[in-house]
């Protein structure tokens, strides 16, 4: 595993904060993890981008795909309507 450098937090009044600080909040709480619960978090978390890329390329894909869609229909309608009339025209 690495090793990191530890950086020296200081407050907003320039006070170095240390971990005793935050062991009064009762929301800071140190959790020891193995490995595989850290490969587990980290799976969980691909899972959930991978599925919000998805719904996201899916939506775009959906909005995109409309405008081609009524383009299409716009310009068959229009090649029908001309050749009707060129039809009409001509017979």
């Amino acid at each position: 595993m690495e090793e990191y450098e530890i950086v020296e937090r200081r407050s907003l009044n320039g006070r170095r904060i240390t971990d005793s600080d935050f062991s009064a909040c009762p929301k800071f709480e140190r959790h020891e993890l193995t490995e595989d619960q850290i490969l587990e978090i980290a799976k969980k978390a691909v899972i959930m981008a991978k599925d919000d890329a998805a719904r996201e390329l899916g939506s775009y894909v959906i909005c995109q795909g409309r405008g081609v869609v009524m383009k299409a229909l716009f310009f068959l309608g229009a090649s029908v309507i001309a050749m009707y009339v060129f039809l009409e025209t001509h017979i």
